[in-house]
């Protein structure tokens, strides 16, 4: 009789437990920091994608794909028509950004837009030996974007803009 309730409670266990895996929400902890880059000068950041489903009380959030484009500008960006403008024109970079990315930029004030600005665009600068982290994170809505100028392990408040044609 022991055997047999030593049995049913470690079955018991293993379905209660089924549940108790690990709910990878890795990406989405490191869109909440700036990025750990190799290069000396420039961009970099994370693409997470939080799923809007939850299972077992667990919303994953892992790395994730995007386009990105980014322009030079003059000044940081502030309204949609100008971001508008700006997006069609050829980018400076346009890159898949899978998980991780990093770009070395000459020091200026830039533009990045995540599928053509459709996804929206955040502004941002780099300073002269220093990497800004812009992070982005997919989501079922509208995409997110976290700024960390160089040095700081606080984002800025950062507008995100998107696309609106020119009148």
């Amino acid at each position: 009789m022991r055997t047999q309730s030593v049995l049913f409670a470690l079955a018991f266990a293993s379905l209660w437990c089924g549940s108790c895996q690990d709910c990878n929400r890795s990406a989405c902890q490191s869109y909440q920091r700036p990025a750990a880059a190799s290069i000396g000068q420039g961009v970099a950041g994370v693409v997470a994608s939080e799923s809007d489903v939850v299972a077992n009380g667990c919303q994953e959030c892992g790395l994730a794909s995007a386009t990105l484009e980014i322009w030079l500008t003059n000044g940081l960006v502030q309204d949609a028509v100008t971001v508008g403008a700006i997006a069609r024109t050829t980018p400076l970079v346009a890159m898949q950004a899978d998980g991780h990315y990093e770009i070395e930029l000459a020091p200026a004030d830039y533009l990045l837009c995540v599928d053509s600005g459709m996804g929206g665009c955040v502004p941002f600068a780099v300073a002269s030996g220093k990497v800004t982290t812009v992070n982005v994170q997919r989501i079922n809505g509208p995409t997110g974007f976290l700024v960390f100028d160089a040095g700081s392990s606080v984002p800025r408040t950062s507008q995100v803009l998107s696309v609106t044609p020119s009148s």
